[in-house]
């Protein structure tokens, strides 16, 4: 009378197992999971971008709105440290950052790849100007994103 009894519970212990395996759309390690519990054991291709490896998906953020007087002398830094990956912030030599002006007077001081950058505006402008800029972000697995922000050139006049 035993075995029919382990018998059922064979079977079942199988149907769960199976059911388990055909819930996961790809194959992921265990720390890619545990990195992205949100409950549902699911686990999409835009959490890890598209450089493979758990690598993360970049958030580019340019900061902002910043504002700066018109004239020489004045400049105000932008600041893209709010830039993250789905593994962290990305920082030192992991992480590239390319700042360009969309449109809008003006220019940028750059150091290579870094988070700061320094915006220095026309020395006159008719009427407050508003300047658009973008930062696009690299992870060291590849991964891009870009995100703009404005800056307000106050006219003094």
């Amino acid at each position: 009378m035993m075995r029919p009894r382990n018998a059922v519970r064979t079977v079942l212990v199988a149907a769960v197992l199976v059911g388990l395996v055909g819930t996961f759309a790809a194959p992921a390690s265990v720390a890619q999971f545990s990195d992205a519990h949100d409950g549902t054991g699911q686990v999409s291709a835009a959490q890890y971008g598209s450089g493979g490896g758990g690598g993360g998906a970049v958030t580019a953020d340019a900061g902002g709105p910043y504002s700066v007087d018109e004239g020489n002398g004045n400049s105000v830094t932008l600041d893209a440290s709010g830039s993250s990956t789905s593994k962290g912030n990305l920082n030192g030599g992991q992480a590239g950052y390319q700042w360009t002006i969309l449109g809008g007077p003006g220019s940028l001081q750059q150091p290579t790849n870094q988070e700061t950058v320094t915006y220095n505006p026309p020395n006159d402008v008719d009427g407050d100007t508003t300047v658009t800029v973008e930062v696009t972000v690299t992870n060291n697995k590849g991964d891009t994103d870009s995100d703009t922000a404005t800056i307000t050139v106050n006219d003094l006049g």
